[in-house]
């Protein structure tokens, strides 16, 4: 029986992906950040709800700080852990994309050195598999390639960058564990109204179109925009990381050329407005930073709305198309059955 580690098992990826895990016999070890084992209990009591008690009884929760040494878990159970531990997957993550650099850093690249020295020390590990994003690529335009990863084109935010840079170091330690990257895109996750998860980027952009509080945005509505199914997502990185062998070291999780265009989310957006949403797009950055001016002018109102979407709406000045091919061989398969827009209307109701 498999005996899997999992971080960031209550964000909305990491719950999908422990309802996948508990379809097979393996065992989990979740890690919580909290100050107290009582307090990791009680974050983890909404996710564990809606078990059967003999998936319960497979879910170990234990309370965790990646930052600290030995994860932050008591020295006994950390002990054991570097014993039982065949599966690692780090899905945790700031994905706060205004954090100050050295913040970032702190959350998404220095847990990663300390879960590496803690993999080393499993004397059963099988595979250590890391969440990172397809947005590692910055500020780069065009095919990207899932072997890619350096380049000097800069980043958006300091989310891109703090990811770049974990992806980085483990590179330098991959011949020391069995490492295996998932990088997926802009995920989409069923809409429920008593959900308290933040809201993605995806959705407040929508939404924000749909209310008409962005007119002009840059890049072109020709251009695509990936984004993934979050259940496909999951399963898909679950089936990979359970794998006892794989071909490849990085995976994008995204859905390369089914992705939508910018025009068919505007338009998805307009159609649930019930109002007519008069959107230009204005090109490259340089062009859209200047068109803002002109426009802020006339309608200072939206001012303030355009500086909380500055870390990632500039993303459609860059359009990028994902290289998926290995991810698609190791499913063996050519094509999702789900096409990527399908839920869209739930996000925006």
């Amino acid at each position: 029986m498999n005996s899997i580690v999992i971080t960031g098992g209550t964000g909305i990826l990491g719950k999908l992906i422990i309802d996948d895990l508990l379809r097979t016999d393996s065992s989990i070890v979740l890690l919580i950040r909290a100050e107290t084992q009582e307090k990791a209990e009680e974050r983890a009591k909404n996710l564990l709800q809606k078990y059967t008690d003999d998936k319960k009884e497979r879910i170990k929760i234990l309370k965790s700080d990646l930052t600290d040494e030995n994860l932050g878990i008591a020295s006994k159970e950390y002990i054991n852990l570097k014993k039982n531990t065949t599966h690692i997957l780090h899905a945790a993550a700031s994905t706060k994309f205004n954090l100050p650099l050295d913040e970032a850093r702190r959350n998404n690249v220095e847990t990663i050195k300390k879960l590496f020295d803690f993999a080393a020390d499993c004397s059963q590990l099988e595979r250590f598999g890391h969440v990172s994003s397809a947005f590692v690529a910055g500020k780069r335009s065009g095919i990207i390639f899932e072997e890619d990863l350096e380049h000097d084109e800069g980043f958006l935010n300091t989310y891109e960058q703090s990811k770049y840079e974990a992806e980085t170091f483990l590179r330098t330690k991959q011949d020391k564990i069995p490492l295996v990257i998932f990088r997926p895109s802009l995920i989409i996750t069923p809409f429920r109204g008593s959900s308290t998860s933040p809201v993605s980027a995806l959705t407040l952009g929508l939404f924000l179109v749909r209310k008409g509080f962005l007119p002009i945005l840059p890049g072109s509505e020709t251009n695509t925009l990936d984004i993934i199914e979050g259940e496909i997502a999951s399963k898909a990185i679950t089936d990979i990381f359970l794998k006892k062998t794989v071909s490849y070291r990085t995976y994008h999780v995204v859905s390369a050329k089914n992705s939508p265009t910018i025009g068919d989310l505007i338009s998805l957006a307009k159609d649930q407005s019930g109002k007519k949403v008069s959107v230009r797009f204005c090109g490259d950055r340089e062009k859209f930073q200047a068109e803002l001016k002109k426009v802020s002018r006339f309608r200072p109102d939206i001012a303030a709305i355009y500086k909380k979407t500055q870390s990632f709406l500039p993303e459609l000045a860059f359009p990028k198309l994902f290289d998926n091919r290995n991810f698609m061989k190791e499913l063996g398969i050519k094509t999702f059955s789900l096409h990527p827009t399908s839920k869209l209307k739930l996000l925006l109701k």
